[in-house]
């Protein structure tokens, strides 16, 4: 008995020991998320104040830190659902609020009520599908040929298609009637709630491999001196590579789900 209890008191101050490290660790990503939140929101202030390039930037960079938070956490071993909480939360205002009320300042706000109500849809389409997400993970519920597929257009990739009309405006002078922007808006609503299979990059069957990691290197490279001297250029071209690639992903996924019945 005594043994037990002197290693129960031992586990006891490792544990108070390690609390300090572990809650320092947990503040890195929870601060990443924060921080793409914060950049969302400023997108808002920048769009209030007719920064509209300022706008995008900010919510470029809200996706930054999107994409590295949950790597961070997990790198880190700290991942827990608060955080995954608090980053559905901070993707629902960022990606979802952020970007409707960008798209209603530059153009929808000319439709009056109907654009402020498309506004509306897009910011409920985020919601439902961060939702869905959310739900899904917890009950693990996708098929297996679901598996390295997600449902929908992820909240980044719909914020980025939702501003490609603001983007086409601010580089290259393009001013698409307001209706057609009113409809853009709407069709990327509806890929945020559909059930189009989409590639997770992230997914260990989507991962690069050593074999081509020196290519994926300088691909990143040149595309980094591409948005570096043509930035307008490259936004618009991965948002239109990004809706090409729906098709394939879709493609894919339904070709694994036939493997799988035959």
């Amino acid at each position: 008995m005594d043994i037990e209890v002197r290693n129960e008191r031992r586990m006891r101050h490792k544990r108070r020991r390690n609390k300090p490290k572990r809650q320092i660790k947990s503040f890195v990503p929870n601060f990443l998320t924060l921080s793409g939140m914060c950049c969302g929101i400023s997108g808002v202030h920048m769009a209030l104040i007719g920064n509209m390039s300022a706008a995008i930037v900010a919510i470029l960079m809200a996706a930054f830190f999107d994409g590295i938070d949950g790597r961070t956490a997990r790198k880190l071993g700290v991942s827990s659902h608060f955080g995954a909480e608090l980053d559905s939360l901070s993707d629902s205002a960022t990606f979802g609020i952020s970007p409707a009320i960008i798209a209603y300042v530059h153009s929808l706000k000319t439709l009056g009520k109907l654009g402020w109500a498309i506004s509306l849809l897009f910011i409920m389409c985020m919601a439902l599908r961060l939702a869905r997400f959310n739900t899904r993970a917890l009950e693990k519920s996708d098929p297996v040929w679901m598996d390295g597929f997600g449902t929908g257009v992820p909240a980044p990739a719909g914020a980025y298609l939702l501003l490609m009309p603001v983007m086409l405006y601010q580089g290259f002078g393009l001013a698409i009637p307001v209706w057609t922007n009113g409809l853009w808006a709407i069709a990327v609503s509806c890929l945020l709630v559909s059930r189009i299979p989409t590639f997770l990059p992230s997914h260990k069957e989507h991962a690069t491999s050593h074999k081509h990691s020196m290519t994926v290197l300088c691909g990143s490279v040149v595309y980094i001196g591409a948005a570096y001297s043509f930035p307008w250029w490259t936004m618009m071209l991965t948002g239109i590579a990004y809706l090409i690639s729906l098709p394939f992903s879709a493609s894919k996924a339904y070709s694994c789900r036939r493997k799988l019945l035959n």
